[in-house]
């Protein structure tokens, strides 16, 4: 049987590379013989290229990307803006995500993501050490960039300062800010409302609440997650009540415990509408930062019209 020639070879050898990478495969994939039958028994013409030619197209191909986006820059912008984003996976790792945006002549907004790397160090000059590598690899002179948006982290900003280029502080991040500075006036009800969500997120309680009424986990890092949880926390109250008095009128005392632990966090009827009178305030805030965090277009002309309409 005859092969493919080396440039239908290497065509093929591309879309395994591209299914490695995008499925977040291990290179070493394509040396398991359960997946080297599996690809001849859709085409025994192909022969499974090795290892060490999985990672040369993957370098190639890489290289070949980045010329690709350079030429873009180069030839479609007179000046560029950033953001960074960092971040820490749960094993306490950091990340920084460096993104690129412009406008062409013709007011095309364009965004690329120049890098996701792990950042080992989180003082500012590990930052700017990070991004001036990254800078110098896409070729973007820093009397080109505009600005750079970020948040309102210490290390950020003295990161930024140090460059000497101009610091757009995030504004869904300020906004989220404010909004949690707010919450702190109702701090004691928005705990009993953590703890009864952490009681009711346990497998067990969550197969007694049924799939479709999981309740929503306030997590620190995510926009709105507050507002999330409350809103859904009252429109489970119901079905919270009905869990707790099946639980309340079982015959195992151990059970009726689980019943005692969620009413000591239950909240009464005033606090349920204290909680209703802030999904109404959190409302606007919401749609507020769901606007600003899209990047189809610029949002900071949009600003002052917004936080003047929130204050009112």
């Amino acid at each position: 049987m005859k092969l493919y020639s080396s440039f239908a070879q290497k065509k093929l050898a591309l879309q395994v590379v591209r299914y490695i990478v995008s499925c977040v495969q291990p290179i070493y994939l394509v040396e398991i013989d359960d997946f080297k039958l599996l690809i001849k028994s859709f085409d025994s013409r192909f022969k499974m290229p090795c290892v060490s030619t999985i990672k040369m197209i993957i370098f190639d191909t890489y290289t070949s990307a980045v010329k690709q986006i350079i030429d873009f820059i180069l030839g479609t912008s007179d000046t560029v803006s950033l953001t960074f984003d960092i971040w820490f996976s749960q094993a306490h790792d950091g990340y920084i995500r460096i993104t690129c945006y412009w406008l062409t002549e013709s007011f095309e907004l364009h965004e690329i993501i120049l890098e996701i790397g792990e950042l080992y160090d989180y003082y500012a000059s590990d930052i700017v050490e990070s991004v001036n590598s990254v800078l110098d690899k896409f070729n973007i002179n820093r009397q080109k960039i505009f600005s750079i948006t970020t948040d309102n982290s210490a290390n950020i900003k003295s990161a930024v300062q140090q460059m000497g280029i101009t610091n757009v502080k995030c504004a869904r991040h300020t906004l989220q800010l404010s909004v949690n500075l707010g919450l702190k006036q109702v701090d004691e009800l928005i705990s009993k409302c953590k703890t009864l969500v952490s009681i009711l997120s346990k497998e067990k309680k969550r197969k007694q609440l049924k799939k479709p009424l999981n309740v929503i986990k306030d997590v620190d890092t995510r926009w709105n997650s507050t507002f999330y949880s409350i809103e859904h926390l009252v429109y489970l109250r119901p079905a919270i009540m009905q869990l707790y008095l099946t639980l309340n009128n079982h015959t195992l005392r151990e059970v009726r415990r689980e019943a005692e632990t969620i009413s000591s966090f239950l909240s009464s009827e005033e606090e349920f509408e204290l909680l209703e009178e802030l999904i109404v305030i959190l409302s606007p805030f919401d749609e507020a930062t769901q606007f600003l965090s899209e990047s189809k277009y610029p949002t900071l002309g949009f600003m002052t019209p917004m936080l003047e309409e929130l204050a009112h």
